[in-house]
């Protein structure tokens, strides 16, 4: 397996991932936000670490936002694997290595937001706190990884 960053994905592998994974979400991406747009603005702001198949096939994929100078904090707005990659520790290991670049750039905090309990176990096994008291825009528990 192979992985891959921003510049050597395409933002139209991108929109097929998203359109693939959207109803793993709750609510649906689509229901809450115009996909196409959205793929845009990730591909042209945040660093992407992704995991292929053997044959080319895009696994699983998390974005970062990394580059806001003016923050000690990074973002990860999106997390997902397809439904038949999961169980092989693929969100775990592109997580972990969109954390590592959070480090490297002298980020203070990294920030993920879920309302999925197996992401959440996941996001906690990896050294994220819950936040009490703190939700997104669509209700999902916030969590906060110190570095």
């Amino acid at each position: 397996m192979k992985e891959e960053i921003k510049n050597e994905i395409t933002e139209k592998a991108l929109l097929q991932f998203f359109l693939e994974v959207d109803s793993d979400f709750n609510p649906p991406l689509s229901e809450r936000l115009n996909i196409e747009e959205y793929v845009k603005k990730i591909f042209s702001l945040a660093t992407l670490f992704s995991e292929f198949s053997a044959d080319g096939y895009l696994m699983g994929v998390v974005a970062i936002y990394l580059y806001d100078s003016s923050s000690e904090n990074a973002f990860v707005p999106f997390v997902a694997v397809r439904t038949i990659d999961r169980g092989k520790g693929i969100a775990k290991r592109i997580l972990s290595k969109a954390i590592d670049a959070a480090r490297l750039k002298g980020k203070k905090k990294v920030g993920i937001a879920t309302n999925n309990p197996i992401a959440l176990h996941l996001y906690e096994n990896l050294g994220f706190k819950r936040i009490d008291g703190e939700y997104d825009d669509i209700r999902h528990p916030q969590l906060i990884l110190d570095l």
